[in-house]
């Protein structure tokens, strides 16, 4: 039996195509190099010939100007160098370009073109117009514009065409034919000789996968213990061996999986006794925590319940405390509030005392008034009677003494009305002190009545906040025993869904039974399906 791998086979067959590769992609290369050598050349020169184009036309312009500058200066030395260094400019670049454009043919014939016209016509011209120029300038300058202008216009179109040939130099030069048709062939020989490698590895392939295809059909219709047999060795006979192995190792596996279908069976029988057993128990446990469950609520509901209203009886007390509290420290300020006022009522009353007496006072000022009042009546009445002896010179004091009569009066009415309002302040004043005195009784017997309250509502707010931690502690107990009856329906719950939860769970044993006896006579119809020997 040969040894040869199947690896082996196709790196030979990789590298032969990859050495073929490597020399026809060599070769094409090596021609493409060239056709884009040729190419830059051609783009050198194409780039010279342009410049050099571009220099003729200056050269030409240059002449042009020097020419017209000697038409208008005869005598100037200057234009006239200008002028001959413009043609050697001219001439020179026609020398440089000429082995340029040797092979160029087109080119070439439109340099020789220019060359010809600036020899032929352009110089001509500018001979003679500058013999005429010293003789006859007026005649030069019409000749020049004539003429040479148009000898020029001729230059620039050769110069023109010139250029044209020369941008066209290096068109077409890279020839792609020789590249295509390497490349052809290259692909024409890979071809060739991956389809020999390809029909070498296909024709000693296909007898070691038409065995192994033969062994892997006698193991699937259930043949396990006839080996495969392969002519060559190679990746694929390990493969065979393993094949072979995996044939043994499924014949010992489809007798365990009889003898396991069997016990299968037998332990399902007993399971299915077991299962019916317990699933009369698990229904009287379901039912023991429906109640257990039912019960817990009701004693969470009663708790809860219950707590609420001690709840609500704690919250009650301590609003009592806190308006009893509250009412106390109102009659508390209600007492200082009453003996401020009782304090005020002794000032007022005081006030009205020293009312009296300045009341008084006025009264005897008043009487004073009176008594000046009359006393200037009986002077005004005395100078009058003066005035009546003196005759003329008294009428002034007439009039004085009549006015201060006048007077008299006015004050001696007024202080009659300020008497009478005097005396009855005093009486106003009087009755204020009389009802100050009854007022400040009445508010002696209120400061007494409040603090009585007062004292009253300490000892309820005494009793009150005494209780007050008595149903605290209530509350408390309360709060406690429900979180322990709803600890209890929890835990009932849970029993309850627990016994649910096994009873459903024996419902898909059950089920997971009847599976388990039909996987198991599965296991036997498709363990008999393998032909064993044993």
């Amino acid at each position: 039996m040969k040894t040869i791998s199947l690896i082996q086979r196709l790196r030979t067959g990789f590298g032969a195509l990859c050495l073929v590769a490597v020399l026809c992609g060599t070769g094409v290369a090596w021609q493409g190099w060239r056709s884009v050598e040729s190419q830059f050349k051609a783009e050198h020169l194409r780039g010279r010939a342009v410049a050099a184009a571009e220099r003729m036309r200056v050269a030409t312009l240059q002449m042009g100007e020097a020419l017209l500058g000697v038409l208008l200066e005869p005598d100037s030395q200057t234009e006239r160098r200008k002028k001959l260094k413009a043609d050697e400019g001219l001439a020179s670049i026609i020398r440089e370009l000429r082995p340029l454009l040797g092979h160029q043919r087109e080119a070439l014939a439109a340099l020789e073109a220019i060359s010809e016209q600036d020899a032929t016509k352009l110089n001509v011209i500018e001979d003679r117009l500058l013999t005429l120029a010293a003789t006859d300038p007026a005649q030069a300058r019409l000749d020049y514009a004539d003429q040479y202008l148009e000898a020029r216009r001729k230059q620039e179109q050769l110069i023109g065409e010139f250029l044209r040939r020369t941008e066209q130099i290096g068109a077409g030069e890279l020839d792609w034919h020789p590249i295509a048709l390497g490349s052809a062939l290259a692909a024409l020989v890979l071809a060739i000789v991956g389809a020999f490698l390809a029909r070498r590895t296909e024709a000693a392939l296909a007898n070691t996968l038409q065995a192994l295809w033969q062994g892997v059909d006698r193991l699937r219709s259930g043949v396990l213990e006839e080996p495969i047999q392969l002519s060559e060795r190679n990746e694929c006979t390990v493969l065979a061996e393993s094949l072979n192995r995996l044939g043994s190792e499924m014949a010992e596996l489809a007798l365990q999986l009889r003898q396991s279908g069997a016990d299968v069976l037998t332990v399902n029988t007993t399971l299915g006794a077991a299962l019916g057993a317990s699933k009369q128990g698990m229904t009287e446990m379901e039912l023991l925590a429906a109640g257990l469950s039912a019960s817990a609520r009701r004693v969470l509901n009663t708790s809860a319940e219950l707590s609420r209203t001690v709840h609500s009886v704690s919250i009650v007390a301590d609003q009592t405390a806190m308006l009893t509290d509250s009412s106390r420290i109102g009659l508390t300020h209600m007492g200082e509030t009453m003996q401020a006022i009782h304090h005020a009522a002794d000032g007022i009353n005081a006030k009205l005392g020293i009312l009296n007496e300045k009341a008084s006072t006025i009264s005897q000022v008043i009487t004073t008034m009176a008594k000046v009042a009359d006393q200037t009546n009986l002077l005004s009445l005395n100078a009058a009677i003066e005035a009546e002896k003196a005759g003329e010179y008294g009428r002034g004091f007439a009039v004085v003494a009549t006015e201060i009569q006048r007077l008299a009066d006015q004050t001696a009415v007024a202080a009659e009305d300020i008497e009478q309002m005097v005396h009855e302040m005093q009486g106003a004043v009087t009755a204020g002190v009389m009802g100050m005195d009854k007022f400040a009784e009445e508010v002696r017997h209120g400061v007494s009545d409040v603090q009585q309250v007062s004292g009253q509502l300490d000892r309820v707010l005494q009793h009150v906040q005494g209780i007050t931690p008595q149903i605290e502690s209530v509350n408390n107990t309360m709060r406690a025993q429900t979180e322990s009856a709803r600890q209890i329906s929890e835990a009932a719950t849970k029993f309850g869904d627990f016994s649910r939860t096994t009873t459903d769970a024996q419902g898909r044993a059950w089920g997971a039974v009847d599976e388990f006896e039909s996987a198991a006579r599965r296991m036997q119809e498709r363990s008999a399906r393998f032909k064993l020997k044993t």
